[in-house]
């Protein structure tokens, strides 16, 4: 096996190895964070005091804030758990609770004018007892190694664990479309956590369209109407997978003839393909002894692995590597690792 040679300041997960039937990538990219300074400073009235306080000086570095009650708050920075010293209560989360006027069914709420998201969480007599808040950033950078593919292939599937990355990516992919494609491109939002919450568009969202779900019940109909009556031609949603029937509205929009992208659930393309309510967007069926057989296509021309904010892994024939997999060998990827260089908006 060739050594892996790692060109001065990138990284590559420790003890990593390049797979058989594999090639590495290392790109420079220069992001730039154009996310407004009032979509950080909305945040704060929603917090404890001492939180906020706190909170105030590192909003740019923050990924999340967790609060449990009875617990010390905990927050995520720059990948670190940072333990704060103040206790949240019942009080200060159901405040927050009140503050973001209740969440959806699926328990989850935006924050009007921003794409940072608030979760909660109830114990198990019913009443709230944890919140996540998690900061939702809007890079323009960290797509562009993929912008041959996000512009040519007739759809994306992008997959990540949580924290990943995979929604910031994402949205970059959007603009990416969006400055060639205007209005074709329409984004149908679950949680709006994509381009933001609230009857506003974001500034830098004005030039494709966002589908609004509200409740996740709503997600298929909202589908329905974007694929059927405005002339979609290039469809972005998150989450697949979630809503019943979703799955299926994916496979007829394909055959319709819209381009789909769309985020699912799973740190890698194995893992996905093991997910029984995933597998008919990639062409597969599972039998009833648990064999798993390819019957078609896969809604997606490519696939994108975010495994972390710095390494990707590019499938760039998804339906070679759906079959590779399930012969047992190992997919044909490309491993990008890149090395943001943040430039000031």
């Amino acid at each position: 096996m060739t050594p892996l040679v790692i060109p001065p300041g990138f990284r590559v997960p420790r003890g990593f190895t390049l797979p058989p039937e594999a090639v590495a990538r290392f790109d420079q990219v220069y992001v730039t964070d154009v996310t407004r300074n009032e979509e950080y400073q909305r945040v704060l009235p929603l917090l404890p005091a001492l939180v906020a306080e706190y909170a105030a000086p590192f909003l740019y570095e923050l990924d999340e804030i967790k609060m449990d009650a009875g617990k010390p708050v905990q927050f995520r920075q720059r990948g670190m758990h940072i333990a704060h010293p103040l206790t949240a209560t019942f009080d200060d989360i159901e405040r927050i609770e009140g503050a973001v006027n209740s969440f959806k069914s699926n328990g989850r709420k935006g924050i009007p004018g921003t794409s940072h998201r608030v979760s909660g969480g109830k114990n198990d007599s019913g009443r709230l007892d944890r919140i996540t808040l998690r900061f939702g950033r809007l890079l323009r950078g960290p797509a562009e190694p993929f912008r041959d593919v996000i512009l040519n292939a007739k759809g994306i599937g992008i997959c990540g664990k949580p924290a990943s990355g995979k929604t910031t990516f994402l949205r970059d992919a959007i603009l990416i479309k969006g400055e060639v494609e205007g209005f074709a491109v329409n984004v149908v939002d679950t949680s709006n956590e994509i381009l933001g919450e609230g009857d506003e568009p974001h500034p830098q969202f004005t030039l494709v369209r966002q589908d609004k779900v509200g409740a996740p019940e709503n997600l298929v109909p909202v589908l329905k109407e974007a694929i059927r009556n405005h002339g979609t031609l290039f469809l972005y949603a998150d989450e697949v997978g979630y809503s019943p029937g979703d799955v299926e509205l994916i496979l007829q929009a394909d055959r319709f003839g819209p381009s789909i992208t769309s985020s699912v659930h799973g740190g890698n393309l194995q893992d996905v393909l093991l997910n029984p309510t995933l597998m008919p967007m990639f062409g597969i069926e599972r039998r009833s002894d648990g064999s798993r057989h390819i019957i078609g296509h896969p809604a997606f021309e490519a696939f994108i692995e975010v495994r972390s904010r710095t390494h990707f892994v590019l499938h760039r024939d998804l339906h070679t590597s759906v079959q590779r997999i399930l012969n047992g060998q190992h997919p044909i990827t490309e491993h990008v690792f890149t090395q943001p260089i943040r430039l000031q908006p």
